[in-house]
Protein backbone atom coordinates (compact mmCIF):
# COMPACT_ATOMS: atom_id res chain seq x y z
CA UNK A 1 0.00 0.00 0.00
CA UNK A 2 2.78 2.37 0.89
CA UNK A 3 4.31 1.95 -2.56
CA UNK A 4 1.16 3.34 -4.19
CA UNK A 5 1.13 6.28 -1.80
CA UNK A 6 4.79 6.86 -2.65
CA UNK A 7 3.98 6.84 -6.38
CA UNK A 8 1.25 9.42 -5.76
CA UNK A 9 3.68 11.57 -3.76
CA UNK A 10 6.29 11.38 -6.52
CA UNK A 11 3.68 12.31 -9.14
CA UNK A 12 2.63 15.28 -7.02
CA UNK A 13 6.27 16.29 -6.61
CA UNK A 14 6.74 16.07 -10.38
CA UNK A 15 3.57 18.16 -10.83
CA UNK A 16 1.83 15.57 -13.03
CA UNK A 17 -1.60 17.06 -13.80
CA UNK A 18 -4.49 15.27 -12.09
CA UNK A 19 -6.45 15.27 -15.34
CA UNK A 20 -4.09 12.87 -17.12
CA UNK A 21 -5.39 9.33 -17.71
CA UNK A 22 -2.49 7.95 -15.67
CA UNK A 23 -3.36 10.03 -12.61
CA UNK A 24 -7.05 9.24 -12.96
CA UNK A 25 -6.16 5.55 -13.04
CA UNK A 26 -3.90 5.95 -10.00
CA UNK A 27 -6.69 7.74 -8.14
CA UNK A 28 -9.19 4.98 -8.95
CA UNK A 29 -6.64 2.34 -7.91
CA UNK A 30 -6.04 4.11 -4.60
CA UNK A 31 -9.79 4.27 -4.03
CA UNK A 32 -10.10 0.53 -4.71
CA UNK A 33 -7.20 -0.16 -2.35
CA UNK A 34 -8.83 2.01 0.33
CA UNK A 35 -11.99 -0.08 0.12
CA UNK A 36 -9.98 -3.31 0.30
CA UNK A 37 -7.93 -2.06 3.26
CA UNK A 38 -11.11 -1.10 5.04
CA UNK A 39 -12.61 -4.54 4.46
CA UNK A 40 -9.44 -6.11 5.88
CA UNK A 41 -9.79 -4.06 9.05
CA UNK A 42 -6.96 -1.62 8.33
CA UNK A 43 -8.66 1.71 9.03
CA UNK A 44 -5.53 3.88 9.13
CA UNK A 45 -4.32 2.55 5.80
CA UNK A 46 -7.82 2.81 4.32
CA UNK A 47 -8.08 6.43 5.41
CA UNK A 48 -4.65 7.35 3.99
CA UNK A 49 -5.40 5.69 0.65
CA UNK A 50 -8.85 7.28 0.50
CA UNK A 51 -7.54 10.77 1.20
CA UNK A 52 -4.87 10.43 -1.49
CA UNK A 53 -7.48 9.18 -3.98
CA UNK A 54 -9.69 12.14 -3.13
CA UNK A 55 -6.76 14.51 -3.56
CA UNK A 56 -6.08 13.12 -7.04
CA UNK A 57 -9.67 12.73 -8.22
CA UNK A 58 -11.08 15.85 -6.58
CA UNK A 59 -14.79 16.55 -6.29
CA UNK A 60 -15.63 16.10 -9.96
CA UNK A 61 -18.40 13.45 -9.95
CA UNK A 62 -17.34 12.17 -13.38
CA UNK A 63 -13.90 11.26 -12.05
CA UNK A 64 -14.56 10.66 -8.38
CA UNK A 65 -17.57 8.36 -8.77
CA UNK A 66 -18.39 6.81 -5.45
CA UNK A 67 -15.93 8.75 -3.29
CA UNK A 68 -18.52 10.90 -1.56
CA UNK A 69 -20.89 7.98 -0.95
CA UNK A 70 -18.03 5.88 0.38
CA UNK A 71 -16.85 8.66 2.69
CA UNK A 72 -20.35 8.87 4.16
CA UNK A 73 -20.57 5.08 4.47
CA UNK A 74 -17.20 4.92 6.23
CA UNK A 75 -18.26 7.69 8.62
CA UNK A 76 -21.55 5.97 9.45
CA UNK A 77 -20.59 2.29 9.29
CA UNK A 78 -16.86 2.42 9.94
CA UNK A 79 -14.09 1.59 7.48
CA UNK A 80 -14.38 -2.19 7.85
CA UNK A 81 -18.13 -2.43 7.26
CA UNK A 82 -17.99 0.11 4.44
CA UNK A 83 -15.22 -1.92 2.80
CA UNK A 84 -17.17 -5.15 3.13
CA UNK A 85 -20.30 -3.50 1.76
CA UNK A 86 -18.26 -2.25 -1.19
CA UNK A 87 -16.93 -5.77 -1.83
CA UNK A 88 -20.48 -7.15 -1.78
CA UNK A 89 -21.62 -4.52 -4.27
CA UNK A 90 -18.63 -5.29 -6.52
CA UNK A 91 -19.52 -9.01 -6.44
CA UNK A 92 -23.11 -8.23 -7.41
CA UNK A 93 -21.97 -6.03 -10.29
CA UNK A 94 -19.64 -8.69 -11.66
CA UNK A 95 -22.17 -11.54 -11.55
Amino acid sequence: MQAYLDVAALAREARVPHETPEMTRLGRTLFWMAREAGALGLPHEARALFHEARHILGDNPQQSGGLTAYRVAAAVLGWRRAGRLSQAIDRLRSS
